[in-house]
């Protein structure tokens, strides 16, 4: 049967398969950024990417969280009150949640002399859900995202920057 561009189902067909598009390319512009945004804060990305998938899914309209966290990166009102950050804009600017969220990470990494585990039950706060399993659980669900994460971080490859005019410069004054 031929395709009738008019026909309802073939529209609906066309509609869903942009909506899908532009879905696949806003995760991938997610992902770059935040790969990006963990290699300037010294965060391995790929962990960075598990957080953002556990919290939100990559969710950028996920919205405040039934406990009232907010964002991609799903920070509280009280964390966010305790590190001078705007709360309402965490849930309308992906950047800034993205931003807000791995620099708490990185701090509390830096606390917690680099281990990753301690700090993530310090970012899901210790003593919440302890009848649950509460940190230990969170943790075991971020590592366990690690690896698939690992595969989307190694088709985004490092690009240096463009060397700048005053590296050339730098560059001509030693050779001579």
């Amino acid at each position: 049967k031929p395709i009738d561009p008019l026909d309802d189902s073939f529209i609906q067909q066309l509609i869903k398969g942009s909506e899908q598009s532009q879905k696949e390319s806003t995760t991938t512009d997610l992902h770059k950024q935040i790969i990006d945004e963990a290699r300037k804060r010294n965060i391995e990305p790929s962990h960075a990417l598990a957080i953002v998938e556990q919290e939100s899914g990559f969710n950028p309209y996920i919205g405040k969280s039934n406990k009232g966290a907010a964002g991609l990166t799903q920070i509280t009102e009280q964390t966010a009150a305790s590190r001078g950050l705007d709360y309402n804009r965490l849930n309308n600017d992906s950047t800034y949640s993205i931003q807000s969220g791995l620099d708490y990470l990185a701090e509390l990494k830096k606390n917690n002399n680099g281990d990753i585990s301690e700090a993530l039950q310090s970012y899901y706060g210790r003593g919440a859900n302890q009848a649950a399993g509460g940190a230990s659980n969170y943790v075991n669900e971020v590592m366990a995202r690690v690896p698939r994460m690992q595969q989307i971080v190694d088709n985004n490859p490092v690009v240096p920057p463009a060397p700048s005019i005053m590296d050339k410069i730098g560059s001509a004054m030693i050779a001579n």
